[in-house]
C-alpha cells in the first residue's frame, strides 16, 4: 500500500516529513517489500523544498569565497524554481516514456539523471 504525505508548508514541516518518510521506508524495507510513496512529485515541486535546496546550495558555496559572489547573482529564487519545475516536468515525461517502451517490449535503458553540474551549467 502506498503511503501518502501532504506537501510541507515550512522548513520545519519539511524536516518532519523527511523523517516520517525515512522511518516509513525503513519499515517497508525491513519487511522485504518495495516502498511506495504517493504524491512524491508534488512534494518535490513544492515551494518549501525548492527554497530549502536553494538555502543548502548557498550554504555550501559560502565556504568558497571566490565563487560566492557569482552564486549570489546566479541563484535567484524565481530562476531556480522555474528551472527545477521545468526540469522535473521533462524528467517525469521521460520516465513515463521509458516505462511505456519497456511495456511494449523495447529494451529498458537507464534514464539519464540530472546532476548538480548539469543544473549549474544550464543556469549560466
Amino acid at each position: 500500500m502506498a503511503q501518502q504525505f501532504d506537501y510541507p508548508k515550512t522548513e520545519i514541516e519539511l524536516q518532519s516529513l523527511l523523517d516520517k518518510m525515512y522511518i516509513h521506508t525503513r519499515q517497508i524495507i525491513g519487511n522485504k517489500d518495495t516502498p511506495k510513496i504517493k504524491g512524491l512529485y508534488e512534494i518535490i515541486t513544492s515551494e518549501t523544498v525548492i527554497q530549502t535546496a536553494i538555502h543548502n546550495i548557498k550554504a555550501v558555496f559560502r565556504e568558497i569565497n571566490d565563487i560566492n559572489s557569482t552564486i549570489r547573482g546566479i541563484i535567484q529564487y524565481y530562476q531556480v524554481a522555474t528551472f527545477v519545475c521545468a526540469t522535473l516536468a521533462k524528467y517525469a515525461s521521460t520516465i513515463r516514456w521509458a516505462a511505456y517502451k519497456a511495456l511494449k517490449g523495447y529494451l529498458f535503458r537507464p534514464i539519464k539523471l540530472v546532476t548538480y553540474q548539469h543544473c549549474t551549467r544550464s543556469i549560466n
